[in-house]
């Protein structure tokens, strides 16, 4: 539907883009039932945001089911389990690849070695540490060439025997390190038909429960007594003790359960050392089966109900039941669950072919809503039902896959694609896979007509770029201007503050002047009083002098305080005026 292109982005960001999406699309807040998303905090906050908008509005909230992808819990386990057993020939694969992958000549030496013991040419496979399930190729390919490594380092001059070359060395010559590659092989297979399962791009969150029980089983099998376990699931199965003694395998029960090669290893080794393999084993196990009990969803009330919408589950006892918990928990039927039951009941009584139980469960569905309107028994309200709940992720691969998709578009030389570039490229891509391939593809009138309408179209949505453009570009020049004018007048408005204060302050000066102004006079009329009473003829006439001089300043300075005051009202009268807010004009 649409692509949008982060670099850095905070939740926030993220949500901000979600929410423009969908508004663009016309698509309601409401609708939203679940976010498809990879592990980072980051998503869990964008997870909560979303959460509360949809509450602060009255709708429901997501529905994340399973609530973390359990491709990631599954890969994790294996890592918990090397930690314990399996560091040793972890570190021979990674020393391999370094000491022949920087030398070209070291590389043309093995590859004559494997051709003349008959071996087919190989190179040795990179173990990527943060992928840990890709320690097992690598442990195969060093498996099969071990003979060709052997001959190869044997014949290596002693003067040419680096640290890492001795480590390596001992590490091809030591079958406790064999025995570690022996079983993290023979282990792979339990966790390959889960991972390789949940990356489809069919719907499998049906089947993703049984799927934990069964891969949980399986290993539990390895290492506990079947009677413990066969029978149990959920939550009863997530409290079985692996670290108690008495749950476990016996001795002998416990050597055979771990393969031929690893037998044939172990019956090499002294008794102390196979001891030694063995507890190693058990305690790989024990990490694997801790992890998954603790981080899958086993308890999962909703996620063992959505079982009910396999085909295979039909007619199960518990079906009504999980199909009721279903739809309980989707927002778009709550309140319907009497319709929902009766159709559900209808469900049950059709006969159901061997086809219809192995075709993809959502063309199965359609199938069965097609043969119900068909026939006139409507399953409207379960069809509403279903859907929304195979819409649920069943892991983060369908979200990854689309990350990839988008990466590969932006090859060296088609960096500068826009997004709505990558938008168009990715509907074409999505269309032919709906097809089933380019050479499937229908070529209809209708694509002939928009092959033809392309360059107008494409021609339109320039002008139109063109448009808003030069729109913004006005809009920006406006803006820009009423800044600037802005600016002028708050630099104008403040240089008549200025001019006013200087008034005031002149004012205030002139004010001091005319009172001292004042005393003069005042001081020249008391010695000239004095003098008559004494009959100072000197004092009269100085008293005289000071009230002259005192009057002359006075009018001088009333004066000047006049024309002040009348520029500071004129000062005032300006600043009034230019910062006083517009009156609108009425007709």
């Amino acid at each position: 539907m649409t692509s949008i292109m982060f670099g850095h982005a905070k939740s926030e960001d993220i949500v901000k883009e979600i929410l423009a999406a969908l508004e663009k699309l016309a698509l309601p807040v409401k609708q939203i039932l679940s976010l498809g998303m990879d592990g980072p905090n980051v998503n869990k906050s964008v997870l909560e945001k979303i959460n509360r908008i949809k509450r602060d509005k009255g709708f429901d909230t997501l529905v994340q089911c399973p609530a973390s992808c359990l491709l990631h819990i599954c890969h994790n386990s294996f890592w918990k389990g090397l930690e314990k057993f399996g560091v040793q020939a972890e570190e021979l694969a990674l020393n391999l690849y370094y000491f022949f992958n920087k030398s070209s000549c070291r590389r043309e030496d093995l590859f004559a070695i494997e051709e003349s013991l008959g071996l087919d040419e190989m190179v040795l496979l990179h173990h990527v540490q943060s992928r840990w399930l890709s320690l097992v190729p690598v442990l195969e390919c060093i498996e099969e060439l071990r003979p060709a490594l052997k001959k190869f380092f044997t014949g290596l001059p002693v003067q040419e025997r680096s640290l890492k070359a001795r480590e390596i060395i001992t590490a091809l010559d030591s079958l406790e390190v064999e025995a570690q590659a022996q079983f993290i092989i023979n282990v792979k297979p339990i966790f390959d038909e889960f991972l390789t399962k949940f990356q489809l791009e069919a719907p499998m969150v049906y089947v993703l429960y049984p799927s934990c029980v069964r891969v949980l089983k399986t290993l539990m099998g390895r290492l506990v007594k079947s009677k413990l376990y066969v029978d149990k699931k959920g939550k009863a199965l997530a409290h079985i003790n692996v670290q108690d003694m008495e749950v476990q395998l016996k001795r002998e029960d416990f050597r055979k359960m771990q393969g031929q090669k690893v037998l044939e290893i172990l019956q090499k080794l002294p008794e102390g050392s196979a001891t030694k393999a063995l507890m190693g084993m058990k305690e790989f196990y024990k990490a694997v089966i801790q992890h998954l009990q603790k981080k899958f969803p086993l308890e999962d009330v909703l996620l063992e109900a959505l079982t009910c919408l396999n085909p295979q589950e039909q007619r199960a006892p518990l079906a009504l039941q999980n199909c009721k918990v279903v739809a309980q928990a989707m927002p778009s039927v709550q309140g319907e669950e009497v319709k929902i039951e009766g159709e559900w009941l209808r469900y049950q009584e059709m006969k159901l072919t061997k086809e219809d139980k192995e075709i993809r469960v959502d063309h199965f569905w359609q199938k069965m809503f097609k043969c119900a309107d068909d026939s006139g028994e409507s399953f409207a309200v379960l069809a509403k039902m279903v859907k929304c709940a195979l819409a649920l992720c069943h892991s983060n691969a369908d979200v990854e896959r689309s990350l990839s998709v988008n990466s590969k578009l932006l090859t060296k030389n088609r960096v500068s694609l826009n997004q709505e570039t990558i938008v168009g490229l990715r509907a074409v891509k999505d269309g032919v896979q709906d097809f089933g391939g380019v050479h499937k593809v229908v070529v209809s009138l209708d694509i002939l007509k928009a092959a033809e309408n392309a360059r107008r179209l494409y021609q339109k949505y320039l002008d139109e770029e063109q448009m808003k453009k030069r729109q913004k570009e006005a809009e920006k020049k406006k803006a820009d201007e009423k800044k600037k004018q802005l600016q002028e007048k708050k630099h104008e408005e403040a240089k008549l503050e200025e001019a006013v204060g200087l008034v005031k302050e002149q004012i205030k000066e002139t004010k001091e002047e005319k009172n001292k102004a004042k005393g003069y006079i005042e001081e020249g009329m008391k010695k000239s009083t004095e003098g008559m009473k004494a009959n100072n003829m000197m004092d009269v006439r100085a008293g005289h002098s000071m009230i002259e001089f005192g009057a002359g300043l006075e009018k001088e300075l009333s004066e000047k305080l006049d024309a002040l005051e009348e520029e500071k009202e004129q000062l005032e009268s300006k600043l009034y005026k230019r910062s006083a807010p517009k009156k609108a004009k009425f007709s």
